[in-house]
């Protein structure tokens, strides 16, 4: 066995040598009767063409493979008591297109999502200017062809139906109310009339008691802010400058 490992590694430093001597890999597979060497394109995350995966290269060599420098394209590594010659064949710095599957669902994606916050900017917008209404709500759902749901949320804690985070934002306003709710992507986005609200009493000495006392205090909050917004746009008249929105709502998506 000694003999062997002695063998083997001689072997190893004699294709090191050639290598440092400008050898090419197909001359040293002949030379030295390996295996046929494998040809494959591949980026930095290790996939191939149209974005599939390269399962027969070793994750850990993606990293090394990429450090190898042009001027040197040949290289020997050694991987959990393996050894890989190397070389690079060519290089390409590649823009993608929408042939790229990877890249055609993101800007789908991104798309979707644009065309989402417009929309619910939009009537986020008219509710704050109390420009829809009910009415409005009814007929978006039949222009829509969406149907509307009822729903009965037993108390804040209720999550059957609905997230928490959206739970919460419904139970930020009172009841006869059209408010849009969403999560922090924009994946779940509700438009929502807060039909009728069934208040209830709470003993002080109750675990809820503190809970729903911030609750209250927020949303007393709520309503003294938009009454005060409200005032002000029936007092002055407010210029708004669009494109810097637009600026300052580029860093947050």
């Amino acid at each position: 066995m000694d003999i062997f490992n002695d063998l083997f590694f001689k072997k190893i430093d004699e294709i090191d040598d050639l290598i440092m001597q400008g050898k090419k890999l197909d001359e040293i597979v002949k030379d030295y009767n390996l295996e046929k060497a494998n040809t494959y394109t591949i980026n930095k995350s290790g996939k191939g063409i149209n974005s599939i995966e390269v399962d027969k290269i070793q994750k850990n060599l993606i990293k090394y493979i990429f450090s190898i420098q042009d001027s040197d394209p040949i290289a020997i590594v050694e991987k959990k008591d393996k050894f890989f010659i190397i070389e690079i064949l060519k290089t390409e710095s590649l823009g993608k297109t929408l042939e790229n599957e990877s890249l055609k669902k993101k800007v789908i994606s991104d798309l979707k999502n644009e065309k989402k916050r417009k929309v619910i900017s939009e009537i986020i917008s008219k509710i704050n200017q109390k420009s829809f209404n009910k009415f409005d709500f009814d007929k978006l759902s039949i222009e829509k062809d969406e149907e509307i749901k009822k729903i009965l949320l037993n108390n804040q804690d209720d999550f059957r139906i609905l997230k928490k985070e959206l739970v919460n934002q419904i139970y930020l306003h009172p009841e006869k109310n059209i408010i849009v709710v969403h999560d922090i992507g924009f994946k779940e986005n509700y438009l929502i009339y807060i039909d009728e609200i069934h208040n209830v009493s709470i003993d002080e000495t109750s675990e809820d008691y503190e809970k729903y006392m911030r609750l209250s205090k927020i949303k007393i909050a709520n309503e003294l802010f938009n009454t005060y917004d409200n005032h002000i746009r029936s007092k002055y008249k407010i210029d708004i400058n669009y494109n810097a929105l637009k600026t300052v709502k580029s860093y947050f998506n």
